[in-house]
């Protein structure tokens, strides 16, 4: 995210763009831990007694991509609908919440792991292939 525009933001529009460049960043650390939400299809991060959820609209994983801030009580304090904001904020955070989401969703079903297992099981059967067999002693 450009520096110089996230500036001209409100505050809290500023440090909501922070949030999402940090959970980004923190994700692709994994400093942070993303957990599936199967009533939205969403992902959510707690922080002490808030949670931070990022989910699709229709649950299909494609935008429009929301991105809420919800207090101890449940209740969404900040919201981001992708498709609903007008002005610099959209133009800064529809792609990030975005790339956001998908990053929370490869965490949380351990994508990562799952694509080492499967390329070495894959790596496993061609070593298995190509390895010359040795004549019997018949």
């Amino acid at each position: 995210m450009n520096a110089e525009h996230v500036e001209d933001l409100p505050d809290v529009d500023q440090r909501l763009a922070e949030l999402v460049e940090r959970l980004i960043e923190l994700t692709a650390l994994n400093r942070v831990e993303w957990v599936h939400v199967t009533t939205d299809d969403g992902f959510v991060h707690a922080v002490s007694d808030v949670e931070i959820r990022v989910s699709t609209r229709d649950g299909d994983g494609r935008a429009p991509y929301i991105l809420e801030i919800r207090n101890s009580d449940d209740v969404v304090i900040e919201k981001f609908v992708t498709s609903e904001t007008q002005g610099p904020v959209q133009q800064l955070l529809v792609p990030r919440v975005g790339f956001l989401f998908r990053a929370a969703r490869r965490h949380a079903f351990r994508v990562s792991a799952v694509l080492d297992m499967v390329l070495t099981n894959l790596a496993t059967r061609l070593e298995w292939h190509t390895t010359p067999v040795e004549p019997s002693d018949r």
